[in-house]
């Protein structure tokens, strides 16, 4: 993706290819944000390569751009998985001048939640 074809309202959201960041995705595109999906592989699962791939194929049918970033997590931890992750969001959104970050979370994510707040 060229970083300088840019948007004022260009947005980098957060796409696991799960139901909250599938339906922040979908819900932003119908409101006609410039949209670039961003998918972190944490390589902390066998099947993450898997999943990679069908947030790659779901982008495709959707017709949205999409980033994977495969990053390694040390230690092996769900804060680090986390620090790591938004650390690489952060730099797919300067690289392709996003002006800000999308992150869908259900009820549910009070774990990821909590801990945001506390940093």
């Amino acid at each position: 993706m060229d970083s300088k074809n840019t948007s004022l309202n260009r947005i980098l959201v957060a796409f696991s290819g799960g139901a909250d960041s599938s339906a922040l995705a979908l819900m932003l595109k119908q409101l006609g944000f410039d949209l670039v999906l961003g998918h972190v592989d944490h390589q902390m699962r066998p099947s993450s390569a898997h999943d990679a791939a069908r947030c790659v194929e779901l982008a495709k049918g959707w017709r949205l751009p999409i980033e994977v970033a495969r990053v390694v997590v040390r230690p092996a931890t769900e804060a680090e998985a986390r620090r790591v992750r938004y650390a690489a969001l952060e730099k797919i959104a300067d690289e392709l001048g996003c002006v800000g970050i999308a992150t869908g979370h259900t009820l549910d994510d009070d774990a990821e939640t909590v801990a945001m707040r506390q940093q």
